[in-house]
């Protein structure tokens, strides 16, 4: 990792596993770090493009009723109506110490953010995040954000 940081190995030169396992201690999936090569950033999280592709090439028969399943809960999500965005966790991130990138090296991502925003369910990322940042318990903060209460 020091190596890596120093610039003294080129990413692109090394074997699978070296990269595999770097990704790996990043936190981050090993296509995102092949992107990360590319583009000079982190793509969190799964894309539209990545889904559409494993649909169409990997997905089999028996998927397609959970594949239905989720795309109806997607809808019922979007049909709801919140009228005030649930906005002390953003603040938190926004004045915590970390930067953007960091944030979504640990998984929190604007799309994260949002959704919890909104209403939805974290899974587990925010909290652990927020948790850290605040100096409590991710228990707490869990229950917290999904009674979508302030923190005390």
């Amino acid at each position: 990792m020091t190596k890596y940081t120093k610039a003294e190995i080129d990413p692109w030169s090394t074997k699978a596993k070296i990269q595999a396992l770097l990704a790996e201690a990043l936190g981050v999936s090993f296509d995102a770090l092949m992107n990360f090569y590319t583009t000079g950033e982190f793509v969190a999280g799964v894309t539209l493009s990545s889904v559409e592709s494993w649909i169409s090439q990997e997905a089999a028969p028996e998927d397609s009723a959970k594949i239905l399943k989720a795309l109806a809960a997607m809808h019922e999500r979007s049909t709801v109506k919140t009228t005030e965005l649930y906005a002390w966790p953003r603040q938190v991130l926004e004045t915590s110490p970390f930067d953007r990138s960091t944030l979504e090296l640990m998984g929190v991502t604007e799309e994260k953010i949002s959704a919890v925003e909104r209403g939805g369910d974290d899974d587990g990322t925010m909290a652990r995040v927020i948790a850290h940042i605040l100096n409590k318990s991710q228990e707490e903060v869990s229950e917290v954000l999904a009674q979508r209460k302030e923190i005390s």
